[in-house]
């Protein structure tokens, strides 16, 4: 049996083959070398624009026409599939959709931008087998938004990308490796995880100009990660996420997803999810956003009855765990 769960159920197996390439070329170490502890606890990194955080530097990666080369051709099915699970949401959330991604969603199409922060998972299960992807978090504001920041496992191993939904030219448009380098420069502990802080903006409104941001905990400022213009190729400017998604075949020795064994005793979790609204950013809670499916569903739906999910605080902080 083949669960394809998320929004998308795009031909992932060609989606890997582009990523085994940009992992190799995105970080800054090897793909043999492993991925070192995150650093200490940090004090929680400011907003972008506001005193105290400049914004200095780029994040690197690959970027532009060749991350979308080595996307391959499934990025045309990627953004079909994704324009069919958002035109379906138009009128009401399908049962299906809300058993097969989970977390917090928005109906704001004026909305300017999001942030949070969000963990990454270090150790076991991190490279995935049997064809499987994780998708998680995986963050796009509503309004119109250019770029969705994911934090993707791949059979390539970890990394973060930013996927560009405008201009007719859906893809990857750039990826960096979540290797030593990445933890020791990006992220600190929150909730017991180690997670970076990210940031989506609208940078100019007449062009639909959106620009994301990493924060670099050794330079205590934020770095450009990733710029886009142009018309939005979803159409639904008023829907937006921040949720946990995969992709996963069933191992027949245990009867659930590979990911449910190799990341027993692993968590997943994104806090202090904001929206930006009228220039001013909030909280997401009740008032400015909704639990993309409530009461959260069991497990069974995503392969893994071991899996379960929380909304520890409405709808600003998520977490999913699978038990060992």
């Amino acid at each position: 049996m083949n669960l394809r769960t998320g929004r998308r159920w795009v031909q992932l197996a060609t989606i890997g083959v582009g990523l085994t390439a940009i992992v190799a070329a995105a970080g800054a170490a090897s793909a043999a070398e492993q991925p070192a502890a995150p650093a200490a606890l940090r004090p929680a990194a400011p907003a972008p624009g506001q005193p105290g955080a400049p914004v200095r530097g780029e994040v690197p990666g690959l970027t532009g026409e060749a991350a979308a080369k080595l996307a391959g051709g499934a990025a045309t099915r990627f953004r079909e599939l994704t324009e069919q699970r958002v035109a379906a949401a138009r009128n009401s959330l399908a049962a299906e959709t809300l058993h097969t991604a989970w977390g917090t969603a928005f109906s704001q199409p004026q909305a300017q931008g999001i942030r949070g922060t969000l963990s990454v998972l270090t150790g076991a299960g991190t490279t995935t087998r049997g064809g499987e992807y994780i998708y998680s978090p995986t963050s796009l504001s509503p309004g119109g938004a250019c770029i969705e920041i994911t934090t993707a496992y791949t059979p390539s191993g970890p990394l973060v990308w930013a996927w560009d939904w405008c201009g007719g030219n859906a893809g990857v448009g750039k990826a960096i490796a979540i290797n030593s380098s990445f933890l020791s420069k990006y992220t600190t502990t929150v909730n017991g995880l180690p997670a970076y802080t990210f940031e989506v903006s609208k940078t100019d409104a007449a062009t639909n100009a959106w620009t994301a941001y990493l924060f670099n905990y050794q330079t205590n400022a934020y770095e450009t990660f990733y710029t886009s213009s142009g018309t939005y190729d979803l159409g639904e400017t008023w829907f937006g996420w921040n949720m946990f998604e995969i992709y996963s075949d069933v191992e027949p020795s245990t009867g659930a997803g590979y990911y449910c064994t190799d990341m027993a005793g692993q968590s997943f979790d994104a806090s202090s999810i904001q929206v930006k609204l009228n220039g001013t950013w909030a909280l997401a809670t009740s008032a400015n956003s909704y639990s993309y499916g409530n009461p959260p569903p069991p497990g069974s739906n995503f392969q893994c009855p071991k899996l379960t999910f929380a909304m520890d605080s409405p709808n600003n902080h998520w977490s999913a765990r699978i038990a060992r």
